[in-house]
């Protein structure tokens, strides 16, 4: 598995072990599917091209990581999480909405419409998230 792009490799090394420890990696867009993995998910292969950049899986805690990487990809916005709750409504697993970008500047572009229910990962801090809900913790929706 070979990450496209340097963001692509932080979240691979820096997210997960800050964040998403004992994770699997399921879908990384344009190269990696664990469709097994993805189908007893419930999510098809019919769905594949929406999905976020980057997809990984905590099957201790049952967690679904969908992550948007905003170099190949955009951020959540609240229209996309609506597109999303619906596309994951049938999905057992508690999902966690990451928009992950590589630097401030770049989350200052996009953080006035980032979607309340999610975090934002940004690179160049890699131990700290910026929670767009009132728990302040990661916590599946």
């Amino acid at each position: 598995m070979q990450p496209a792009n340097e963001l692509q490799a932080a979240i691979l090394e820096q997210f997960r072990f800050y964040f998403a420890k004992d994770t699997a990696v399921l879908y990384i867009a344009g190269s990696t599917v664990d469709t097994d993995k993805l189908a007893q998910l419930h999510i098809t292969p019919a769905v594949y091209s929406q999905l976020p950049s980057m997809v990984l899986y905590n099957a201790k805690q049952n967690w679904l990581y969908l992550i948007a990487n905003t170099i190949n990809d955009s951020h959540i916005s609240p229209t996309r999480l609506s597109v999303w709750d619906e596309l994951f409504r049938d999905c057992p697993a508690g999902l966690i909405f990451v928009t992950a970008v590589p630097d401030m500047a770049t989350y200052r572009h996009c953080a006035d419409d980032i979607a309340v229910g999610t975090m934002v990962w940004v690179a160049d801090r890699p131990n700290h998230s910026i929670h767009y809900d009132s728990e302040g913790v990661l916590l599946p929706r």
